[in-house]
């Protein structure tokens, strides 16, 4: 009688017995847990994290399934920022934040992590954070195990968000200088609510002319020229989170007012799309 087949059957059934109970401690969930799982061939204690950020599963073996008396040591959270870096200029953020919060725990696991964000009240964590509104912001965290450890806050983390276009309104006025001869003097007023007004460009024909820095609100810039048939100045306000925004003058004209050698307009802003 072959026994070979008959032994590979007991094998197989071996392996699905084992998988199977595997499957009762490492099985997939949709959250971080720390438990106590029972299989008919052992029963241990075992840390499932879900990493959201790596998209990742980790299951770390903590020993024999205890009690949770001769556990000490308080859990320690992780935070996760998406972008995972400032996505602006100098520090700001210009974009939407996410803010994820994992904590783990080497023995009674996770019961619950907290949040202080802002000037709010301590919440409990639930789902990742969204942060959209243009301001300085800060953060603080800590989680509790099941054994009623305390982790120590964390350090106030702070960051900032500047997401909102400055604003910026040109006018100009001619003074005449000889024989088709002017000077247009352009006054571009700038205003930035949140992270301030970096610098403004001025463009003559898409060539840039000049460059002003400072506090502002007004910059003031002038170009002598002959008149031409057709032309444009633009003018754009950086602030210094990087968000930008411009104002076009179309063809001035500096002949509407004969009897006068100088000729004020306000240019309405064109929106960035």
């Amino acid at each position: 009688m072959n026994k070979k087949p008959l032994i590979g059957v007991s094998l197989c059934a071996v392996v699905l017995l084992v998988i199977a109970s595997l499957t009762n401690v490492v099985g997939y969930q949709s959250v971080k847990s720390t438990a106590l799982s029972d299989s008919p061939l052992f029963r241990i204690r075992t840390q499932r994290t879900i990493h959201q950020q790596r998209n990742m599963i980790t299951s770390q073996y903590l020993g024999e399934g205890k009690g949770f008396e001769n556990d000490t040591t308080p859990p320690v959270t992780t935070i996760y920022f998406v972008p995972p870096e400032p996505d602006g200029l100098n520090d700001w953020y210009v974009s939407d934040i996410q803010i994820t919060l994992e904590a783990i725990d080497d023995l009674s696991g996770v019961d619950f992590i907290k949040y202080l964000l802002d000037d709010n009240e301590w919440m409990i964590y639930t789902a990742p954070l969204i942060i959209k509104s243009d301001d300085y912001h800060r953060i603080t965290y800590y989680a509790v195990d099941k054994a009623g450890n305390v982790e120590q806050p964390s350090e106030i983390i702070r960051f900032k968000l500047d997401q909102t276009k400055p604003l910026i309104v040109m006018n100009y006025t001619w003074e005449k200088t000889g024989c088709r001869k002017y000077i247009i003097i352009v006054t571009a007023t700038c205003t930035d609510t949140k992270s301030g007004i970096a610098k403004v460009e001025f463009y003559f024909n898409g060539v840039l002319q000049k460059t002003l820095t400072g506090n502002g609100p007004e910059y003031v810039w002038s170009y002598e020229y002959n008149p031409l048939p057709h032309y444009y100045i633009e003018g754009i306000a950086y602030d210094k989170a990087g968000n930008f925004d411009f104002t076009v003058i179309e063809t001035p004209t500096s002949y509407v007012n004969q009897q006068s050698q100088s000729l004020s307009r306000t240019i309405v802003k064109v929106e960035n799309q």
